[in-house]
């Protein structure tokens, strides 16, 4: 019998135990929805269904983990749309700068793998700033 307190299962959750039963290697899936400001415009008859999907997925598997990326000018679309979703985002909620100095840069590379007492090897982080550099020429280079 299923706890009354769990959220029901959805096609996510699903995709994710599915996946992970022959996958016997990996114990998570990291799921990406880039450009979610795509789904706030536009007459999408699909949207509540969709957000109501990436809002459960969010909390009803341990092995999946989600990353949402939107342009912060769409916070009140997001608000008004779908505010279940964003209040669901909030607590990870991470704000990029549009513009970046060359230390953000390495923070970012390197402070996530500090915070869980990794580190890098010595020249890793400026090689990934140099290659992400050399393949995104609009780069705002300070």
């Amino acid at each position: 019998m299923r706890d009354s307190l769990e959220p029901p299962p959805t096609r996510f959750a699903t995709a994710v135990t599915r996946r992970l039963a022959v996958e016997p290697i990996c114990d998570r899936v990291l799921l990406v929805v880039d450009q979610l400001e795509e789904l706030l415009t536009g007459g999408r008859q699909d949207r509540p269904a969709v957000v109501d999907q990436i809002t459960t997925a969010i909390g009803s598997h341990a092995a999946l983990k989600v990353i949402l990326i939107m342009r912060d000018d769409f916070y009140p679309q997001l608000a008004v749309l779908a505010p279940a979703l964003l209040d669901t985002a909030v607590p990870g909620l991470f704000n990029m700068p549009g513009t970046l100095s060359q230390q953000d840069r390495h923070d970012i590379i390197r402070l996530p793998a500090h915070d869980v007492g990794l580190g890098l090897q010595l020249g890793l982080a400026e090689q990934i700033v140099t290659d992400v550099l050399a393949v995104t020429p609009d780069a705002v280079r300070s």
